[in-house]
């Protein structure tokens, strides 16, 4: 009980926490102390937090902690994984229900990538811009909870992530490796209908642009045929022309 453990803390001069993992540690915590725990517990794992830490906060034994997680059917971090520095919202991209997310999934359609080597535990999920675009790179991490910095050379200005969770709910949502022959626009499982055009926008600010002349203005988005003609056809037939690339 907690006054008996406050009691063995103030007796043998240590922190009640170090008392709750030491008796978890041991296996004293009830199952009612971890059913009281588990919402909590679950949701700050998956946000990315450390299970040192989240043990720490919860006063138990962190390998009892990963072996809760683990009975609560948790889907466990690889050791790659458990080791980054910087927690962030690994569930962001879980489904597409917000403007916001349909806005960086096109976003990523356009100017992100994921590459998958399972040998060497590596499941990446990067954007790379060119410096003067590095605010946009910014307001990706920033909107996936990510305070990590953004890596920067002198030309470019990167955001690469390694977790696996992430990139298996990207390459769901159809950002696959070596996307750019293969890319369709998403159907409506994976972006609802009101999210749609928050999902081009999104696209056309990585593959698009906008040039003004003194007789004409052209709007140009680069992209496979599939998803260019359903971007037409939404926009009630603009007369985009296809040009083919050289």
């Amino acid at each position: 009980r907690g006054t008996a453990a406050a009691s063995i803390a103030t007796r043998h001069g240590v922190s009640l926490s170090a008392v709750y993992t030491c008796a978890s540690r041991l296996g004293l915590t009830s199952s009612k102390v971890w059913g009281s725990q588990k919402d909590a517990i679950i949701a700050e794992y998956q946000a990315g937090k450390p299970i040192k830490g989240i043990a720490a906060k919860y006063g138990h034994y962190h390998a009892n902690v990963l072996s809760k997680l683990r009975e609560w059917g948790v889907t466990i971090r690889t050791p790659t994984e458990s080791c980054m520095e910087y927690a962030f919202d690994t569930t962001f991209f879980k489904s597409i229900d917000s403007h916001e997310k349909a806005y960086w999934l096109g976003f990523i359609y356009a100017d992100g990538n994921v590459y998958i080597q399972p040998k060497n535990k590596k499941h990446v999920f990067q954007v790379a811009l060119a410096d003067i675009d590095r605010d946009h790179v910014a307001k990706l991490a920033s909107s996936m909870k990510d305070a990590r910095p953004i890596y920067q050379d002198k030309k470019s200005a990167r955001y690469m992530v390694n977790n696996i969770s992430l990139v298996k709910d990207l390459v769901t949502l159809g950002v696959r490796p070596r996307k750019s022959l293969t890319m369709t626009f998403p159907d409506s499982s994976i972006v609802p209908e009101q999210y749609a055009n928050s999902f081009i926008l999104g696209y056309f600010d990585g593959d698009g642009s906008i040039s003004v002349g003194k007789a004409k203005s052209t709007i140009c988005i680069v992209g496979t045929h599939s998803l260019l003609t359903e971007v037409n056809r939404r926009f009630g037939g603009l007369g985009l022309s296809e040009r083919p690339l050289t």
